[in-house]
C-alpha cells in the first residue's frame, strides 16, 4: 500500500501503554497510527489531519471518551467520522445508549482481541477509503460538467458571433442537416428568396425553393459526403414565383452532420451574357449579308 493509499487513525488513551499495544496490534492493517494521550492533542489532531477512525478510551481524566466524542461530533467535519470505544469496565446499557448518543459507532472491550480490533478497524478504514474514492470521483464528475457546460457556452457564443457575422454577407447563406431541414438561415438568404428566416427554420429548403440541379441530386450529397463540397448553378423560385439561377457552393462540415451552402444570384449576368452572344451573333450576321 502506498503512503498516497494510506489512511489515518486517530488513537486516544492517558495511558501511553496501551496506545503501544494498540499500534503493536494495528501495524499489520499498513495505516498512519496517531496517538494522543489528552482530548485537547485529540482535537488537535482531528484539526490538522484527515481522519478515518477514531479509537478512543473511555474513561480519561480530562475529558471522559463520551464528552470528547460530543465535542467530536459538534465540528461539521466530523459528523460521519467513526468513534470506536474501549472500555475497561464493565458498561451497562444506559451508558452504551449513551455513547451511541455521542456518536460511537462500535464497543471493544477489554481484554482486547486483536483480530476483533483488527477486523472493526478495517471495516471503517475501508469505508472511509470507498467515501473518499467516491468523493473524489463526484468532484471529477463536477469538474467534467463544468469544463463541457463552458465549452458548449463558448461554441453557443462562436456560433452566435458567426451568425451575426454570416448576416452581414450579401450572399445568400444557409445551413441544412443532411435530411435538407434549414437550420440557418441568414439576411442575404431572406432578400434574395422572400422567406423569412422564422418561416424556414426547420423546413426542406430545397423543396421550398424548388431547386433544379444541373446533375441528380444523388449525385450532389454522395460528392458531399466523398469530397467534402460542391458546386455549380441551380435553378430555383422565390417566395413569389420568380425563377432565379444561383451560382451555389456547398461544404460539408468537420461532423458530417450539416452542410453550408452559400448562394450568389446570377440570373441577370446570365441573361446579360445571353443578350451580348445575340448582340454579337446578330451583328456576325450583318457582316455575312454585307
Amino acid at each position: 500500500m502506498t503512503g498516497v493509499d494510506k489512511v489515518n487513525i486517530l488513537m486516544v488513551d492517558d495511558q501511553p501503554a496501551k496506545l503501544l499495544s494498540y499500534e503493536v496490534i494495528l501495524a499489520d492493517l499498513g495505516e498512519n497510527l496517531i496517538k494522543a494521550t489528552t482530548a485537547s492533542e485529540a482535537l488537535n489532531v482531528l484539526l490538522k489531519t484527515d481522519i478515518a477512525v477514531v479509537l478512543m478510551d473511555v474513561s480519561m481524566p480530562e475529558l471522559d471518551g463520551f464528552e470528547l466524542a460530543n465535542v467530536i461530533r459538534q465540528h461539521p467535519r466530523f459528523q460521519k467520522t467513526a468513534i470506536i470505544f474501549i472500555s475497561g469496565v464493565h458498561l451497562t446499557d444506559s451508558d452504551k445508549i449513551q455513547g451511541y448518543r455521542s456518536g460511537a459507532v462500535d464497543y471493544i472491550s477489554v481484554p482486547v482481541v486483536p483480530d476483533v480490533l483488527r477486523a472493526k478497524i478495517g471495516v471503517f478504514v475501508e469505508l472511509h477509503r470507498k467515501t473518499r474514492q467516491l468523493e473524489s470521483l463526484n468532484n471529477d464528475l463536477e469538474r467534467r460538467v463544468t469544463e463541457r457546460t463552458e465549452e458548449l457556452r463558448q461554441r453557443e457564443d462562436q456560433f452566435r458571433t458567426r451568425a451575426k457575422l454570416l448576416d452581414l454577407a450579401t450572399e445568400a447563406i444557409a445551413v441544412r442537416d443532411l435530411r435538407g431541414a434549414n437550420q440557418l438561415w441568414n439576411t442575404g438568404a431572406e432578400t434574395l428568396y422572400g422567406w423569412r428566416r422564422d418561416e424556414m427554420l426547420g423546413r426542406d429548403m430545397h423543396a421550398t425553393l424548388r431547386t433544379v440541379f444541373p446533375v441528380p441530386r444523388e449525385e450532389v450529397e454522395t460528392a458531399l459526403r466523398e469530397q467534402g463540397s460542391w458546386q455549380g448553378n441551380l435553378i430555383q423560385k422565390t417566395r413569389d414565383g420568380a425563377e432565379i439561377v444561383v451560382a451555389c457552393r456547398k461544404t460539408m462540415n468537420h461532423e458530417g452532420n450539416a452542410v453550408l451552402e452559400v448562394s450568389r444570384d446570377i440570373t441577370a449576368q446570365l441573361q446579360a451574357e445571353e443578350a451580348l452572344r445575340e448582340t454579337e451573333k446578330l451583328a456576325a450576321m450583318g457582316r455575312v449579308a454585307g
